[in-house]
């Protein structure tokens, strides 16, 4: 009998200590626990408590605690006591509570809570985003004084203080608080929120290797109708966050699972999951569950939930962004791809067309000059050069007879004075260092008709027609 007794004590206190079990819902009554505490993970990522001087561990069904020597309330310049005045962050091995609407930072561990800034209450940041990039804490937006703000702040751990972070011109989005977002690799993506000019639809991401902001796109209206403002986030893996809130329209509580890499949601209303849910305590991811907090019947509960059966109620996600948007997205950046191939293309063309103009001796009007030598021309020596390329760089010299600088004068002085001209046009091509090397003029006799004469250009002499000119007969070609 006395061992049956025992057994019967034991399985009382088993049952004490297990709490009860609804579904797949644990849930652990907080008996010697006593309000306000903080609800946070040990440095084991285990849940705990810190209640007044004592700071509570739970594992495997059981609490222990033990005395810390830094108690909260010890904390100087520190008005807010209560853990919903606080938001949870993770910074290397520190564990952080930071206060809504930014400057204090309070760090806690098995010892209690230190203060480590020196900031004071900045009190314009409520309903920031908090997120860790490269060993920083940071925050963006909030509201404060009567404004939504678009700060992008980071706690500085030199000065210990809260610091602007530096954004490059460019696309700067509206001042918003209460947003969804997370941090991906060197990305910070966020959406919604609600701005001064109202609630947004803009899916944006800050880009920490260019310091800059781009738009995504804009919010399918299915989700963006339906929520204003995530409550609390616990981060399911590197790209997914799972966010309690509250509907705008009908104030029900659901989850929401978001994937910020592959854009998509789904959400779920889980009666049994929000059952007596007490939203001022945070949901923490502890090993394979969620816990939180319930409260019912004067009692305050630690629930445990499998983060799998959770999941299994969002199968089907759905695209955030409208597929509108995205056509529009792909079509701008398919444009400023055929843009920016054409402006290459035309480029190419001046810089190889540039080469070749510049080894060529042009004819601009009455004169001719290549690189670093001018010659000038006169009205006679002119007509002869175009009237020689314009009959493919030879004629006969009975040809030039007919130019209009000569219509004054009779046959025989035309003669004597284009075979003047010619042959000192010749001479003086010749006398040009640079010139000579490209062009030559000469007459010669017709090899038909020993009496006749042929007088031939030859070289690389053309007209200059224009930059533009030469581009527009360069695609012809092409």
């Amino acid at each position: 009998m006395i061992f049956k007794g025992r057994n019967k004590h034991l399985l009382l206190y088993l049952i004490a200590i297990s709490g009860f079990c609804t579904g797949q819902q644990r849930s652990y009554v907080l008996d010697s626990i006593s309000e306000p505490f903080f609800f946070v993970l040990d440095q084991n990522s285990n849940p705990s408590f810190y209640s007044n001087d004592r700071h509570y561990h739970f594992e495997n069904g059981r609490f222990n605690y033990h005395q810390i020597d830094k108690v909260f309330d010890s904390i100087e310049a520190v008005k807010n006591k209560s853990q919903v005045d606080f938001s949870i962050t993770q910074l290397n091995d520190k564990e952080l509570l930071t206060l809504n609407g930014l400057g204090i930072v309070i760090q806690y561990d098995e010892n209690g809570f230190t203060r480590l800034d020196t900031s004071s209450e900045l009190r314009n940041n409520f309903r920031s985003n908090f997120f860790t990039y490269k060993d920083n804490l940071f925050s963006y937006g909030g509201y404060g004084y009567w404004s939504y703000h678009a700060n992008l702040l980071f706690y500085n751990d030199i000065n210990r203080e809260w610091n602007n972070y530096n954004v490059e011109d460019g696309f700067f989005p509206e001042g918003r608080a209460y947003a969804y977002g997370k941090a991906i690799d060197n990305k910070f993506i966020f959406f919604g929120g609600k701005m001064n000019s109202g609630y947004s639809n803009e899916l944006i991401e800050f880009d920490f290797e260019r310091d800059q902001y781009f738009k995504i796109g804009s919010i399918r209206k299915q989700f963006n109708d339906t929520i204003v403002a995530p409550v609390h986030e616990v981060s399911i893996d590197r790209s997914k966050s799972l966010f309690f809130s509250i509907a705008r329209i009908n104030r029900k509580k659901f989850l929401s699972l978001i994937d910020f890499e592959n854009l998509t949601y789904a959400r779920s209303f889980m009666p049994d999951f929000f059952k007596d849910f007490n939203d001022r305590y945070p949901i923490l991811k502890s090993g394979d569950s969620l816990y939180y907090i319930t409260s019912s019947n004067n009692k305050t509960y630690l629930n445990a939930y499998p983060t799998s059966k959770i999941l299994e109620n969002f199968s089907n996600p759905t695209a955030l962004i409208d597929p509108r948007d995205k056509v529009i997205w792909l079509t701008k950046w398919f444009l400023i791809a055929v843009f920016s191939l054409l402006l290459l293309r035309v480029i190419w063309v001046l810089v190889k067309r540039g080469k070749v103009i510049n080894n060529r001796v042009l004819l601009q009007a009455n004169y001719v000059n290549f690189k670093s030598d001018l010659l000038i021309l006169d009205d006679l020596e002119t007509d002869v050069l175009n009237y020689l390329l314009q009959n493919q760089c030879r004629c006969a010299l009975e040809d030039l007879f007919k130019l209009e600088v000569l219509d004054q004068y009779t046959l025989s002085y035309k003669k004597n004075l284009v075979i003047k001209s010619v042959e000192g046009l010749s001479k003086k091509l010749k006398k040009q260092p640079l010139i000579s090397e490209k062009v030559r003029l000469k007459i010669t006799k017709d090899p038909k008709d020993g009496r006749r004469k042929i007088i031939i250009l030859k070289g690389n002499l053309f007209r200059y027609e224009g930059w533009f000119n030469y581009l527009i007969s360069y695609f012809y070609r092409s």
